[in-house]
This record gives structure tokens, sequence and C-alpha cells, in this order.
């Protein structure tokens, strides 16, 4: 998953990207409103993180524009305006939560878990093929009755592959998904990552899910020996 954090503040910007970054998220970072609706028009986000205090549009009014683009990412406003009044205004104005500052970063986790796994992204509950089942909202998967023991970043592109069952996910997709912007996709982070996840999911098993498209990317999904 992709996260956006729209902020000012260096250090509370580092502060939230490598928390989310622990949690196997993709971060990218926008220091101001015009910087962060560039990268909306630029990337799908699968949550944002908006402060309102910018030094040159408010965070409102970037919520504004975001939501006038019918840009639906779950939005989490981080705010030190504390006031049921603020709170109030940004939630009408489309904001899906409101966190004030300073926050535990246990808080965060759980509001950004929460906001994730909303129904409202219109994501199954559970992702199915073959005898694979991913279960979207205990982050778990399963090849038949056994449960595979999967790292955060081997979770969150498994669960990619599988939502998009029979379909080619190029290298390029897979990392603007699952790794930051800056990713370096010359180097071999997704080839080593997909052979692991390749061993955990097929290994030993006669009907191989994981395929590699020469030339393309990789595809999950079932086919003929």
């Amino acid at each position: 998953m992709r996260v956006l954090i729209v902020e000012d503040d260096e250090s509370t910007s580092r502060l939230l990207a490598r928390c989310l970054r622990e949690l196997a998220f993709a971060v990218d970072t926008a220091g101001n409103g015009r910087e962060a609706l560039e990268q909306v028009d630029q990337a799908d986000y699968d949550l944002i993180l908006l402060d309102l205090v910018l030094p040159d549009i408010d965070g409102a009014s970037v919520l504004g524009s975001i939501r006038g683009r019918q840009i639906q990412s779950p939005t989490l406003v981080v705010s030190g305006r504390s006031s049921v009044a603020d709170k109030v205004r940004l939630l009408d104005s489309g904001a899906d939560d409101y966190m004030v500052k300073p926050f535990s970063i246990d808080e965060l986790v759980a509001r950004v878990g929460a906001l994730t796994r909303r129904p409202a992204q219109q994501q199954p509950k559970e992702l199915c093929v073959g005898d694979l089942r991913v279960d979207i909202t205990a982050r778990r998967a399963y090849r038949g009755e056994v449960e595979l023991l999967l790292t955060i970043k081997e979770y969150t592109i498994l669960a990619y592959l599988t939502r998009k069952a029979g379909n080619v996910v190029s290298r390029s997709e897979l990392a603007g998904h699952a790794w930051n912007r800056d990713f370096d996709e010359a180097s071999n982070s997704i080839d080593v990552l997909m052979s692991r996840l390749r061993k955990k999911v097929d290994g030993g098993r006669d009907h191989k899910l994981i395929h590699t498209v020469r030339g393309s990317g990789y595809l999950v999904g079932l086919r003929n020996s």
C-alpha cells in the first residue's frame, strides 16, 4: 500500500514516514500543498496523512482540491488544532479521520489500520485463487489449511497480485504499490522478494499459482499443467 504524507515539519514527516515504512507501506512525502496536489495527480494513494498548517495552501483547501478531483483516498488529518469546530469542519469537508498532535505511535498505527481496512474502499474481505486464500481483514494468507508465514512486504505483494488475479502485473506497478517513489527498479529487490514469495506459496506443491511472464511481470492464477 502507498501513503502520501503532507507535512511541512521535516522532523514530524520523517517520524511518520519511518513508522509507516516499518509497517511495509510505500511512503511519499510532500512539504507543501502544491507538491501534494501534484503527487495525487501522478499516483494512486491508499492513504493520505494531511497536516492543516502548510506554507502555501492550507490543508483544508488541499483536501477540498483532492475531493474536487474525485480522488477518494482515505485521508487522515494530523493537526495541532484540537477544537471540536475544526474537527467537524474537516470531517464535513471530506476527511475520514482526525488526529490531534502530539499523538502516540500506537494511536497512529491503529487509525491507519482502521482506515486502510474500511469497506468503503470496496475491497473484499477475502481473496481466493484455487486453494490460496488471502484474508484482507486479518492480513494473513493460507494455502489450503496451512497458513503462509509471510513478512509484511511479502503479504502486501501477494495481496496485490491476488487482487489482480489472472492479469499480468508489471515490475513498475509492483514498485509503485509497495515501494517508495525513489525506488530503483533496476535493483534486484523485486526479484529477491518474488523468489521468496514463490517458495512460500508454491514450494512443494503440484499446482503453481505465481508465474513469471517473461519481459512483462508477474501473474497469480491457475494454469493448465
